[in-house]
C-alpha cells in the first residue's frame, strides 16, 4: 500500500533525494529522475557517492551534500549546475537538511530538494547581455551627444564665419564696379586695368571658396550641403548682375566666363605612380614666389621611396593645403619641415611648422570646415602664406575627406606656444618676440605636424631613386 508520504513525493514538481545515515540513496522521486537525467532503480539503495561522483562536472553540487555531512547545517538555497548523463546541462536550486525523527530527534540522514531553474538562468544571461550591450549603447548615444554639441558649436561659428568670407570679396567688388564705370567714362586704361585685376582677385576667392565647399559637400553627409552651395551660388549671380550693370564690355564678360570655365573643369581623377621625393620639389618651386615675402626657412628630408597610386589633383590640394597652413602659423625667422619616411610598409609625409600650434579646443573642430581660431569679428584673410593669414578654413577639412576618399590617413598633432595670450599675441617675427631669444627657443615652444599616411595598397613597386637636398 502506497503511504502519504510516497504520494507527496510522487506529486511534487521538485527534485527529492534522501540519504540514509551510511549514505544509501533511500529516496529518488520521479521529479528528481527528471531533472537529474536518471531513472530511480539507478539510483535507489545505492550509495550516493557510486552515482553522483563519477562526474567531475558535478562537484558543486555535490559539494552542498558533502558540506552537509561535515558541518551537520543545512543550506537554504543555492544555484549549481549539474551534467546529466546525455550531456545536457541544466542549472538547479537546491537545499540541503538534515533528516530527524521529530519525536526521538535522532538524525536518520540528509535530504537534497531541488527545482530546475535552466530557463530562467538562460533569461538571466539574456538580460545580463542586454543590460550589457544598453550599458554600450548608452555611451555610445552620449559620446554621439557629445559630438553633436560640439558640431552645433562649430556649425554656427562655420556659419557665421563663412557670411564674414563672402561679405569681404563682395564688397571689394561692388566698390571696384563702381569705380570702373568712373573710370570708363574717363576712358583711364591704367586705372581700369588696376580695378579689373581687384576685381579678378576677388572672383578668385570666391571660386576658391565654392571649390572647397564642393569638395567637402560631395564626401561629408552635412545638412549644411544645400545652404553653402545657395550662399556660394548667390553671390556669383549677384556678381553677374553687377557686371551687367555696369555695362561692361562683351570681351570682359567672356573672360572672366572663360576663367570660371577653366576654374571648373574637371582634374584628373585618374590614380598614376608619383615619387614625391621629387614630386615634393617640384610644387615647392611652383609656391616660391607666393611666400617670397616671407623670411620662413624650408627644411626638407625626403628619403627615397616607393611612388604612391594617386590622382595628383586631389594630392595637390591636400599638400598644398598644409603647406600654406604651416607658413601661416610660423613667424619670420622660423623654419617649416617637409619629411618623407617609409616604415613598415607605409610611405609617410609630414608637413611640420615650429610656429604658434593649435590651442586644445580649436583641436576638437579643426576638421569641421570653415572654422578658424578666435571669434570671427578678430579674423580677417590676409594674403596667402601671409603670418596669421587665416585662410577660409575649408583646406583642411578638404584634406581630411580627400583622405577618405582615396584610402589613406591623415595625423596630426600639434602643442600652442604657451607665451601666447589674448594680451600677448605672436609678434610674427622671432627677433621681436620677448619670451624667444632666438630661433632654437621659438622652435621649442610650439608647432604643428601634419602627416599624409599611404598605406602599402596605394603604393606602386617602381625603382627607387635618391631624395632631394635638406634644406630650400
Amino acid at each position: 500500500m502506497t503511504s502519504q508520504s510516497d504520494i507527496i513525493l510522487a506529486s511534487m514538481t521538485d527534485g527529492v533525494i534522501t540519504l540514509d545515515q551510511e549514505g544509501h540513496i533511500s529516496a529518488f522521486n520521479p521529479a528528481a529522475e527528471s531533472i537529474l537525467g536518471l531513472r530511480r532503480e539507478e539510483a535507489m539503495g545505492r550509495l550516493y557517492a557510486e552515482v553522483f561522483f563519477a562526474e567531475a562536472e558535478n562537484d558543486d553540487f555535490n559539494q552542498l551534500l558533502l558540506d552537509l555531512v561535515t558541518s551537520q547545517e543545512g543550506r537554504p538555497y543555492t544555484e549549481v549546475s549539474f551534467r546529466r548523463q546525455d550531456d545536457e546541462l541544466r542549472h538547479l536550486a537546491l537545499t540541503t537538511s538534515l533528516l530527524t525523527d521529530p519525536g526521538e530527534g535522532t538524525r536518520l540522514g540528509a535530504v537534497m530538494v531541488f527545482k530546475d531553474i535552466t530557463t530562467v538562468h538562460h533569461l538571466r544571461q539574456q538580460r545580463d547581455r542586454l543590460a550589457q550591450e544598453l550599458a554600450v549603447k548608452h555611451e555610445e548615444l552620449k559620446g554621439a551627444y557629445a559630438e553633436l554639441q560640439v558640431f552645433n558649436q562649430a556649425k554656427a561659428k562655420m556659419i557665421d564665419h563663412l557670411s564674414h568670407e563672402l561679405k569681404t570679396p563682395l564688397a571689394v567688388v561692388s566698390a571696384s564696379l563702381k569705380l570702373l564705370r568712373k573710370a570708363a567714362l574717363r576712358q583711364d586704361e591704367a586705372r581700369l586695368e588696376a580695378l579689373l585685376e581687384r576685381v579678378g582677385r576677388n572672383v578668385q576667392r570666391l571660386l576658391e571658396l565654392e571649390d572647397e565647399t564642393r569638395d567637402i559637400a560631395e564626401r561629408g553627409q552635412f545638412q549644411e550641403r544645400r545652404l553653402l552651395e545657395g550662399l556660394v551660388r548667390q553671390s556669383r549671380d549677384l556678381l553677374a548682375t553687377w557686371l551687367e550693370e555696369g555695362n561692361l564690355s562683351p570681351a570682359l564678360l567672356a573672360d572672366l566666363e572663360g576663367r570660371i570655365e577653366e576654374f571648373y573643369r574637371p582634374g584628373d581623377q585618374e590614380p598614376r605612380e608619383i615619387l614625391l621625393q621629387h614630386w615634393v620639389p617640384r610644387v615647392l618651386e611652383s609656391q616660391r614666389e607666393l611666400h617670397r615675402h616671407r623670411r620662413v626657412r624650408l627644411e626638407l628630408d625626403l628619403e627615397p621611396g616607393p611612388p604612391v597610386l594617386i590622382p595628383e589633383p586631389p594630392l595637390f590640394k591636400a599638400f598644398r593645403g598644409l603647406f600654406r597652413n604651416a607658413i601661416e602659423n610660423t613667424p619670420d625667422g622660423g623654419a617649416v619641415r617637409l619629411e618623407l619616411q617609409s616604415q613598415n610598409g607605409r610611405l609617410r609625409l609630414s608637413v611640420r611648422d615650429f610656429g604658434v600650434g593649435l590651442e586644445a579646443g580649436g583641436q576638437t573642430e579643426l576638421f569641421h570646415g570653415f572654422i578658424h581660431q578666435g571669434d570671427t569679428q578678430d579674423y580677417a584673410t590676409r594674403r596667402p602664406y601671409d603670418f596669421g593669414a587665416g585662410g577660409k578654413g575649408g583646406d583642411l577639412l578638404r584634406t581630411k575627406l580627400f583622405s577618405e576618399r582615396l584610402g589613406f590617413a591623415l595625423h596630426f598633432e600639434s602643442k600652442r606656444c604657451p607665451h601666447i595670450s589674448p594680451e600677448s599675441p605672436c609678434p610674427g617675427r622671432v627677433d621681436l618676440c620677448p619670451a624667444c631669444p632666438d630661433e632654437e627657443a621659438c622652435r621649442l615652444s610650439g608647432g604643428s605636424v601634419f602627416t599624409l599616411d599611404f598605406p602599402a595598397s596605394m603604393l606602386g613597386s617602381a625603382s627607387q631613386e635618391a631624395g632631394t637636398g635638406k634644406e630650400a
